[in-house]
């Protein structure tokens, strides 16, 4: 007995991988789609639960736009986020830079040593390394 032929193996295969990377790109694309969809729906239409969420209900809008530009600091609330982050990249280049040059150049025992130990903290999880400062500085921690 034979079995199937080695064509049909190979498009079945090929369309699970299709439909399995299909279903990834729907699951991925769908916070994009819901954000651009809630942004051109009317408020009344929005909170309305007789009608389909992913569809509109009423004529498409650009009034949360002009509210978002014109009556919020949006330009201002941007303008942070970019000064934030360009300042944090920068400090973070000027204090790594300067440590990791020392790393590298750091052998021996005690260079080998020193990379394994950050390597391991890295793989602690942050929630761990904070929960000892919480308990530390709630009120109700007594040192007694």
């Amino acid at each position: 007995m034979s079995g199937p032929p080695f064509g049909v193996i190979r498009s079945l295969r090929r369309g699970g991988h299709v439909l399995l990377l299909a279903a990834f790109v729907a699951f991925l694309a769908f916070p994009f789609y819901w954000m651009a969809i809630t942004t051109f729906k009317s408020t009344r239409d929005l909170i309305d639960t007789t009608h389909n969420p992913f569809l509109f209900g009423a004529p498409p809008t650009l009034n949360n736009l002009r509210v978002l530009f014109f009556q919020t600091d949006f330009g201002r609330w941007i303008m942070n986020t970019i000064e934030v982050g360009v300042l944090v990249t920068l400090i973070t280049l000027v204090l790594a830079v300067p440590a990791g040059y020392a790393l590298a150049r750091l052998s021996g025992r005690w260079g080998h040593r020193l990379g394994i130990a950050i390597f391991l903290t890295y793989l602690i999880p942050p929630t761990i390394l904070t929960e000892p400062q919480k308990i530390v500085r709630s009120p109700s921690a007594s040192l007694a």
